[in-house]
Order: structure tokens, then sequence, then C-alpha cells
């Protein structure tokens, strides 16, 4: 976030003039913005932000912009507009992949579980639920935290995996055999809470998502359609289940992706559609 204060913002009514100058991180408004931005203009990182601050930004228009190469839509109205963008800028400007340290207030605690057998996903989901009813959060924020990380990590440990022709072996193995997981194929279940957000990340060691095919499948998700996009149907779960996504794919290295689920709000005072932002490629 240090990273974004220090560069210079500039505030424009016409847009053309500021794709001119090649800036490296556009944020526009939701409601005005041509869908096929991102194409025309694949060096430029765009943010959409909802145009009325106090309104979100609408479903059906989100999942549009998502579909068409949007890798950064925040669907949520102010107040969490504001720090939302300032976290997402903070990553785009400062160049960095989000992680649990960038997307919440410092000193948050991290508790980590690393799974090496395919029967360690009950019991890691089981530990992170343990630990939010330890907080006090309510059984709604506990069902939604079971929810995110038993698909997370389904995903991580079914669909990561890939052979050298870009098949993906265990995609139909059955998930209640135990299978002992080699080094590459662990996965890591992190999460924190700041008190205004539990956020809950789960990252593997194979980096075998599409982000472009990811967004289609969370557009159609949006839209009340089923897509398997080869990362797992379960991602528009978890994004139905939160209020801000951030999946970020560094290609044959690694998958993170971080569902933030907000604690302060209603239901009523948010987003009908969590934000959605895409690391991987263009950003």
């Amino acid at each position: 976030m240090a990273a974004a204060a220090v560069r210079n913002v500039e505030v424009v009514e016409k847009l053309e003039s500021a794709l001119e100058r090649d800036p490296h991180v556009l944020v526009v408004d939701a409601a005005a913005s041509a869908l096929d931005l991102p194409k025309r203009h694949p060096n430029i990182a765009f943010v959409a932000v909802p145009g009325d601050g106090a309104l979100p930004c609408e479903s059906m228009r989100a999942a549009a912009m998502i579909e068409a190469g949007w890798h950064h839509v925040v669907t949520q109205p102010a107040p969490l507009l504001g720090e939302e963008l300032v976290a997402v800028l903070g990553c785009l400007v400062g160049g960095v992949r989000p992680d649990l340290d960038h997307l919440l207030l410092a000193g948050a605690p991290v508790v980590k579980a690393t799974l090496d057998d395919t029967a360690d996903r009950e019991p890691a989901v089981a530990a992170l639920v343990a630990d939010v009813v330890k907080m006090g959060l309510s059984d709604r924020v506990a069902s939604l935290a079971s929810v995110i990380a038993d698909e997370l990590l389904s995903n991580a440990i079914y669909s990561g995996p890939v052979d050298g022709e870009g098949h993906r072996p265990h995609a139909s193995d059955r998930r209640d055999v135990a299978r002992a997981l080699s080094p590459r194929e662990q996965v890591e279940l992190r999460w924190s809470s700041d008190a205004r957000y539990l956020a809950i990340d789960v990252r593997d060691g194979w980096g075998s998502l599409d982000v472009t095919t990811i967004g289609r499948q969370l557009a159609a998700g949006i839209r009340g359609n089923v897509l398997d996009a080869g990362g797992g149907m379960g991602l528009s779960l978890v994004h139905a289940c939160c209020q801000r996504l951030h999946l970020a794919v560094a290609p044959g290295t690694e998958t993170s992706a971080i569902a933030m689920i907000d604690l302060r709000h209603r239901a009523t005072e948010l987003a009908r559609t969590g934000s959605v932002h895409l690391y991987g490629g263009r950003s």
C-alpha cells in the first residue's frame, strides 16, 4: 500500500486523454466503461469501481466486465470501496502478488496448516472453523469459512496438479480416499482476521489455472450458470460466499486464492456479488 502512496494520481474527465499517456493503472467507472478496454489496451491495468460510491456495482454489469477480460472489478460500496481500492492499487503499482500481509491490517496473526495427504483436508477445515468460533465470530461466518476452505483445498489438491501433457490426473479422484501428497502436491492453508475481514488463503505449487478462463467461470456463476474452467467449479461457490476474491497465478509455480469475508456489515449493506481480482499475465 505504501507503493501506491508515492505515485502520482490524476483525475481526468475524458478517458481518451489518459489512454494516450499509457498510465500504469486506470481506475474507471464500471457503469460507464466500454467492455473492450482491456483488449484494446492490454498493457494497462484497469480497475472498475462503482461510479456512485454509495451504491454497489450491479451484478450483471460485473459479470459482463469479468467475462470481457476485466481482471479487477470492485463491486462493494463505500466505505469498503476505498479500503479495497487502496489494497489492490498497492499490489498493482508495487508489482506484488496479493498476500494476507497486504490485504489485512498490519499485525494480524496468520495461522498456517500444510496438507501432505488428501485426508488432511477435513481436519484442516475443522481447525479453521474452531479458530473462527474461538474468535467469537458468528455461526454464519464459521459456515461460510468452512465452505470456502473446503472448496479451495479441493481445487488445489485435485484440480491443481497437471502432468506433462497438461492433463489433470487427479481431477476425477474420489474425495474420500486418502492419498499421500508429494512435496510439490502439498497444499498450504492460511487464515487471519484483523476484525474487519476474515481472510482465507489456499496455495498450491502448480500455477496451472488460466485467469481469463477462470474469469469466464466466475461470470457464469454470477449469472447462475455452471461452468468448469479447469480449476474446479467450486471457485464460483467460493466467490458467492465472500465479499472479495483475489486469485493470483504464477504459471508453473503457484496459485494463491484468497477469499475475504466482511465482518462488519449486514448482508443488505453489501453488494450481492463480491469483488473479483485476478492476477497473472496481464493484471
